[in-house]
Order: C-alpha cells, then structure tokens, then sequence
C-alpha cells in the first residue's frame, strides 16, 4: 500500500456568497468589533512536531509564528441593533476560516454580522465549525458574514430581513 501525504487545500478557489443564505443565521446583528487576536492552535502544532520523518522546513512551520488553518480568530462584538435572532449587547466571536486564512487585524466597523450558535440546526449546507462558542456564519469556500454596514451586501440583506 502506497500513502501519499500532501498539502491540499480544501477550496481550489473562493465560491460567490449567496446572500440568501443569511437565512441560516441564528442571528443578525449590526455592531463593532475589538479585541481581535488569532489564537494558535497549540496541540495541532505539538501533535504534528511529534510525527516521525517531517522535513526540517515542515517542523519550522510548525514551531514558528505562522497562522496555519487550524489556528482561529475571537473578537468582540459589541452589538448597537438586533435585526434577527437574540443576542446579548456584548459577545465573543469564534472565527475559523479554514478556507482562506485569517486577517492579522481588523477594523472595527460598524459590521452587518450574521451569527451562527453552537449546535444550531439552522447551519445545513453551510461551513461546520465545530464551534463551542458564536461564530460568523460562513458559507463552505466562501467568505464570512461581515458587511460594512453602508455595503451593498449589508443593504441587499437588511432588505431580505424587510427592515428599512
């Protein structure tokens, strides 16, 4: 038996967002973000430093400061309007674009954000996060749920909702 072991990426390419597919949200707030970091996701990182036979250049990548699609973002969401859902005025954002890779930053808005809650059935056909926190609605190979408010996209799902 022949085993092969290479990187491949999940997403040859980046899908349109179908605004549509808002409707899977849990919730649809309209806020600003701060406390934006990436956190490392250290025991991927030791489990893979422990496979016998990685390159040097692959041990490098994992002890160095690279964000690899394993690691994931949290920030704060301060919520200013509620169009859909429920969700307290302050929440913390679990984000993992496995995807496309993370920002090194963010500004913070005003953002439409669609949210997606741990264990929510609404998510069918969308990105499985695995999540045990709040996360950004996100289609698979395509682009998170965050608009600037004054988007085009933010205007397109505000009038989906029926709210002016």
């Amino acid at each position: 038996m022949l085993l092969i072991c290479a990187r491949a990426d999940a997403c040859p390419e980046i899908s349109p967002i179908k605004l549509t597919d808002v409707k899977y949200a849990d919730s649809i707030v309209i806020g600003s973000i701060s406390n934006f970091r990436i956190v490392r996701d250290q025991k991927f990182r030791d489990r893979m430093l422990s496979a016998p036979g990685l390159s040097k250049e692959e041990r490098n990548l994992y002890r160095d400061g690279s964000t690899l699609m394993s690691d994931y973002a949290t920030f704060d969401l301060s919520v200013s309007k509620v169009l859909a859902g429920k969700v307290p005025a302050r929440v913390r954002i679990k984000w993992r674009n496995a995807s496309f890779g993370l920002p090194s930053r963010m500004n913070p808005g005003p953002f439409l954000v669609a949210l997606a809650y741990p264990g929510s059935k609404k998510r069918t056909g969308l990105w499985d996060f695995e999540s045990d926190a709040i996360a950004m609605l996100q289609g698979l190979c395509s682009n998170a749920f965050y608009f600037d408010v004054s988007s085009k996209e933010a205007r397109v799902i505000i009038k989906l909702l029926g709210k002016r």
